[in-house]
């Protein structure tokens, strides 16, 4: 049902011109007038609200974890990307469409370049495995937090597809753009969770045979 609500929505926003909002700016309705279109099932635009500040708290977990990892691994270029990024997150902003895909884009990449030094057998120096220690309980707090968002992006979904559909023609472009960073994160999140769960099984494993220790939330987050 998430798949077949997100192509509804997707489709919408293939057909129509949407109007990007600044990088980490989620413009929300300010007029009465732009929610008279919201569904009785629920407001889609408070609810992306909602899944993207989950989204960034998230996020904020991850690129402190990433940060810790690239250092461990001395790839200190990508690590002060990821710092910047961090920087802007902590700073209160809120991510849209546009700012979410530059989030994801830094962190596949340094996922990426991460599981590469895993896969390779990389030894740390002792530096480098205190780095490593600190990375694995926010990395599993990311893990915890985004595996739990699939029930309220399937509520967002459907708002949003009702919301869509019940818009007037010339309302349509507008509401697909306010939902566009909500519809986005319905398409790229199942997978974007499910790579980071899968890392940080080998972040773990590769802790276990190099007698680094691992926090307990780092092993239960393996579970969810």
């Amino acid at each position: 049902m998430l798949k077949k609500n997100l192509a509804v929505a997707v489709s919408v926003v293939a057909i129509c011109a949407s109007t990007s909002a600044l990088a980490f700016d989620l413009k929300l309705p300010t007029k009465p007038a732009e929610q008279s279109a919201a569904p009785s099932g629920g407001d889609a635009v408070g609810m992306q609200e909602g899944v993207v500040r989950k989204y960034v708290e998230g996020s904020k977990q991850l690129n402190t974890a990433q940060t810790e990892l690239l250092y461990a691994f001395g790839l200190k270029d990508q690590a002060a990307a990821l710092e910047a990024q961090a920087k802007a997150l902590g700073s209160g902003a809120t991510l849209d469409k546009d700012g979410i895909e530059k989030q994801k884009k830094l962190s596949d990449d340094a996922n990426k370049a991460i599981q590469e030094k895993l896969d390779s057998g990389t030894q740390l120096t002792a530096e480098g495995k205190q780095h490593y220690v600190k990375s694995l309980s926010p990395y599993a707090a990311a893990v915890t937090i985004t595996t739990k968002m699939p029930a309220e992006l399937s509520a967002f979904s459907n708002a949003a597809q009702s919301q869509i559909q019940n818009s007037s023609v010339l309302e349509k472009a507008k509401v697909v753009s306010k939902l566009s960073a909500g519809t986005y994160l319905v398409k790229e999140l199942p997978g974007y969770s499910a790579n980071l769960l899968s890392c940080l099984g080998k972040l773990v494993s590769y802790a276990n045979k190099n007698q680094i220790p691992v926090p307990k939330d780092a092993t239960a987050a393996l579970g969810n």
